[in-house]
Formats: C-alpha cells, sequence, structure tokens
C-alpha cells in the first residue's frame, strides 16, 4: 500500500472535528490519506455504494444509544474497514461501549495530533 490513496470516510457531525482531524493532519508526514468528509451517517452509508474506503473515521456525537447504532450500522455495512471513533473528552465510557460494537480504536477527538496521526 506503500505511495497508494489511502481514502477515509470521516463522519463527522460537528465541523469542529473535520477542521481539528485536517489541522492534524497538515502536521503529519503522511501525504498519502485522502478524507472524505461527510455530515451525516446517512450521507455516508449511501457513499459506501459509490465508492471504496480503507477507513472509517466517525465521530460520536453524544454518549447514547443513538451513537452506539452508528457504530452498529456501519460494522453492519462494511464489517471489514477499520473504524475509529472520535468522542469528547467527557466521554470516555462511549469509546469503550463503541470498541465493544466494533470500533478498532477510540480517540479524544479535541487530543488528536499530527504526531498521533504519524
Amino acid at each position: 500500500m506503500f505511495g497508494e490513496r489511502i481514502h477515509v470516510l470521516l463522519v463527522a457531525h460537528n465541523p469542529d472535528f473535520s477542521r481539528m482531524l485536517g489541522r492534524a493532519h497538515a502536521d503529519t508526514t503522511l501525504e498519502n490519506i485522502l478524507y472524505q468528509p461527510s455530515a451525516s451517517l446517512s450521507e455516508a452509508l449511501n457513499m459506501f455504494s459509490l465508492s471504496q474506503f480503507d477507513a472509517v473515521v466517525l465521530e460520536l456525537a453524544s454518549p447514547g444509544k443513538e451513537s452506539l447504532s452508528e457504530v452498529k450500522k456501519l460494522r453492519q455495512q462494511a464489517p471489514d474497514i477499520p473504524l475509529v471513533v472520535l468522542i469528547d473528552k467527557d466521554s470516555p465510557e462511549l469509546g469503550v461501549e463503541a470498541i465493544r460494537f466494533g470500533a478498532q480504536d477510540c480517540l479524544v477527538g479535541s487530543r488528536v495530533t499530527g504526531a498521533l496521526l504519524n
């Protein structure tokens, strides 16, 4: 995969998460990652039928069953694609639950840096 583009679907309900991830990515040496933004889960699920993605980054909007159902729907639609969830710093239990629902990793959105992405 070296030298090839890595296509990442970014599902961010909050535009601040998209901007934050863009700033963090700008501070990396990873030039071959292409982020495709999506503002909603329904839009993201439609995008799976149009394009192939290598990974998904999902911002979990709020604690509770609604956010976890998003993880479950993404797992059903794309069971083999790595899924990383971004959570608010005040919701660590949400990250644990997301991993139980099939996410591969959980990051606190406000703490994502270029060094972390490298």
